[in-house]
């Protein structure tokens, strides 16, 4: 059941008791925290049970055919995700920790010379490392030891993914280029 809440924030939303692990509370609180600290879902008890029960609430009360199976109020304006959709998200989620792990690697290997490199050098260091990431297997990923790769060999990921951008060379050349370079370091 949605409900909106009258007494606290303007605009929050108060969704109770099925959705009340809905994080909407605690972005939006109605009451500051007083006292301990308390869980997502007792405080999100606690909000509702300041609704009184006979007050009519502005918004409709959603019947079982306005909230879909994925769990969202179709009131609230949230979008319904696909089981692909939610698949891409988690790949990308996985590919750029991996990129941000091993980006981290290099920085801590190449040391004071990372700060030679500009935002845009750092971007398509990125880049690359994220399409190596996808056509490489998770094994040969993680023999590479990103913290031996030297500055030429992080300038040569730089260059190939400069004219891979630039359309001067095929992303899959470039790619299968930087995994090379990849490989040589594991």
């Amino acid at each position: 059941m949605c409900k909106r809440n009258p007494g606290g924030f303007q605009g929050a939303i108060v969704i109770v008791p099925v959705f009340k692990h809905f994080l909407t509370h605690i972005m939006y609180p109605a009451k500051p925290f007083r006292g301990t600290p308390k869980t997502a879902s007792s405080r999100a008890l606690q909000v509702a049970a300041q609704i009184p029960a006979n007050q009519e609430s502005p918004a409709k009360n959603p019947s079982s055919k306005d909230i879909n199976p994925s769990g969202y109020c179709s009131e609230i304006g949230m979008p319904e995700i696909t089981e692909d959709e939610r698949g891409r998200r988690v790949f990308q989620i996985h590919k750029g920790m991996a990129v941000e792990t091993a980006l981290e690697k290099i920085r801590q290997g190449i040391g004071q010379d990372w700060k030679l490199y500009s935002e845009s050098d750092i971007a398509i260091l990125k880049y690359m490392l994220g399409e190596s990431w996808v056509s490489m297997d998770r094994h040969s990923w993680k023999q590479c030891t990103f913290s031996r790769l030297s500055r030429k060999e992080l300038d040569q990921i730089i260059k190939v993914g400069k004219e891979s951008k630039s359309r001067k060379r095929r992303e899959e050349d470039a790619t299968a280029e930087t995994i090379g370079i990849l490989r040589g370091i594991s």
